[in-house]
């Protein structure tokens, strides 16, 4: 039997033998996935829905300038700005509650000459302070920010930013949950007219996996891949898509 297999006909057929067996195997498994890959296809479906934003911010710096010699004075002034600030916040209608005052920061800044060298005796420090107004109360915010403009008129040098109007994250996560199913049913409909159309029928859903969430102005298709949020208008499409695929027979 030794001598059997030392046989060189014999050894090379065993090789043979081996390798065509395996092959087999790996071609039935291609066989196998080829089929499967057949029998589903993959569409994205999407689902969009207009919402109003239940949040407004209207945030804002003031700043003083000063040198390291009269800082402590720069202090008391920017105090001062804070008062003044807070009074016209508050004749606005503004509460405590929606009222959040940043600690102050500050920053040195130099004049620099022809060569690039900084001048020293040009040295000022600049100290700032933010101010942010949160409110569920849109109209208040939007109306802060149109007269936004009077704080400078008290002797305040105030930089305000656009208002920003949100959608509550607790809302959104409930509106998803119900855009995701729509989009799920817009791509059904889309995979029945391609099955349709080639002779085949969608049976069931085999997987579908969710896209991000797009906040869009109104009638917006400018979306990003990792979302978009927009925060310059109260209303908002709330958009999702997802990419899911069927089983067809």
């Amino acid at each position: 039997m030794k001598n059997f297999f030392e046989k060189p006909y014999v050894a090379m057929g065993l090789v043979l033998g081996v390798a065509f067996i395996v092959g087999f195997i790996a071609l039935g498994a291609s066989v196998r996935h080829l089929r499967t890959t057949e029998n589903t296809i993959s569409v994205t479906g999407s689902a969009k829905e207009r919402v109003s934003s239940d949040i407004g911010k209207f945030s804002g710096t003031w700043s003083r300038q000063t040198t390291k010699a009269t800082i402590a004075s720069g202090y008391t002034n920017l105090a001062l700005d804070l008062d003044k600030i807070k009074a016209f916040l508050k004749s606005e209608g503004m509460t405590d509650a929606e009222i959040a005052i940043d600690p102050s920061t500050s920053y040195t800044e130099y004049d620099y000459d022809d060569k690039g060298n900084r001048v020293m005796e040009s040295e000022r420090v600049i100290l700032q302070q933010d101010v942010t107004v949160t409110s569920t109360d849109l109209a208040k915010i939007k109306k802060l920010a149109d007269d936004a403009s009077e704080i400078a008129k008290r002797g305040v040098f105030f930089t305000p930013n656009q208002p920003q109007y949100l959608y509550s994250s607790e809302k959104l996560s409930t509106i998803r949950v119900s855009l995701m199913s729509k989009a799920i049913t817009d791509a059904k409909n889309r995979a029945d007219a391609i099955a349709e159309a080639t002779g085949s029928k969608v049976t069931k859903l085999a997987n579908a996996s969710s896209g991000v969430v797009q906040l869009l102005k109104p009638d917006s298709v400018d979306v990003e891949d990792y979302g978009s949020y927009d925060t310059t208008t109260i209303e908002k499409d709330v958009m999702i898509t997802v990419r899911a695929n069927f089983e067809l027979n």
